[in-house]
């Protein structure tokens, strides 16, 4: 077994074990997801760096899994940043509930934070391209609109981005389908022209 793989599975149980032991209150969970928080200027701060002016690294997608190219900047693999994404978004809709449920909370997450931080993951996820993350997303999603059913109060917000969020991700959803089509009859065509050329040959 490679000590990277190791790695990788020992982490889980390392992290639950550390839990158990040390987060004994909310404000102990608190100062680990600020921490996180924290951590994210400088993944996001490369991620816009590559969106904005050059890509450090350039992944190729093969033309079965819809084609074209995504960035991963300086990591080795583009889970490094569909996990930042995906935790930095669970973070921010952890937060906003506790300011929504107690207004004495010192974590103030607006609502306008909140859809910002949710367009960013979203921009995020259209550069990086990855499939399951976006069904991570969705996810999400959904359940952070079924717990602000439970609030009567926050109705036309869950209408309002319930609404937005749908309409973007059907959207987005749409065209990587459409464009998964149009690669896909291009390739049924170039896969004829070849049986016919080979028929020819012969």
């Amino acid at each position: 077994m490679a000590f990277g793989d190791l790695i990788k599975y020992i982490t889980p149980v390392f992290l639950f074990y550390y839990s158990r032991r040390f987060v004994q209150s909310k404000e102990d969970l608190h100062g680990i997801l600020t921490t996180f928080l924290v951590s994210c200027i400088f993944p996001f701060s490369i991620f816009l760096y590559e969106s904005i002016f050059n890509p450090i690294a350039i992944e190729y997608i093969s033309e079965g899994r819809g084609g074209g190219s995504r960035i991963r900047g300086a990591y080795a693999d583009i889970m490094n940043y569909a996990i930042f994404f995906i935790v930095f978004l669970i973070i921010i809709c952890y937060y906003f509930l506790v300011h929504m449920y107690n207004r004495l909370s010192s974590m103030k997450v607006k609502t306008w934070h909140l859809i910002v931080g949710i367009v960013f993951v979203l921009y995020g996820l259209t550069r990086i391209r990855h499939v399951s993350t976006w069904g991570v997303f969705l996810f999400l999603i959904i359940l952070f609109c079924s717990i602000n059913l439970l609030n009567s109060k926050r109705v036309d917000f869950l209408h309002f981005c319930f609404t937005y969020c749908n309409h973007l991700f059907c959207r987005v959803f749409m065209r990587y389908i459409l464009h998964l089509s149009s690669v896909k009859s291009k390739w049924n065509v170039k896969v004829k022209q070849r049986q016919i050329w080979h028929l020819m040959e012969e």
